[in-house]
């Protein structure tokens, strides 16, 4: 009968360091390949570790998370949405509008007080 993992790592310091999943595994493929991984695992009272999440339900909560977020838009946006609807930028209370105007001034402006705003571009 196979001794338990902390029998083994108890006997062989060289054991001592390493994580029980891997010496599990590492066992089970050297000294019992043919023999169903459970029921080594019973014989040896080591628990198996649960096997990770299939695609299916990473989707699953993949998708229940697109759909929370989507609940929440309402309570994150409104504030951002009004205000595009606006015309206003939320961080800014001017209209977009007067913005580029005064940009477009302040560029004819500088082009007219220009040494050479008479040559050609």
């Amino acid at each position: 009968m196979p001794i338990s993992l902390s029998e083994l790592k108890q006997k062989n310091p060289a054991y001592a360091r390493v994580p029980d999943a891997e010496l599990f595994d590492y066992i089970h493929a050297k000294y019992y390949p043919g023999m169903d991984k459970a029921a080594l695992a019973a014989e040896i009272d080591y628990t198996l570790p649960e096997p990770p999440a299939s695609f299916g339900r990473k989707a699953i909560n993949t998708g229940e998370e697109l759909v929370q977020g989507v609940a929440d838009l309402p309570t994150y946006t409104k504030g951002y949405i009004a205000n595009l609807l606006e015309g206003t930028h939320p961080l800014d209370t001017r209209d977009w509008a007067d913005v580029a105007a005064e940009e477009s001034q302040r560029l004819s402006q500088e082009r007219a007080s220009s040494p050479d705003s008479n040559e050609p571009t």
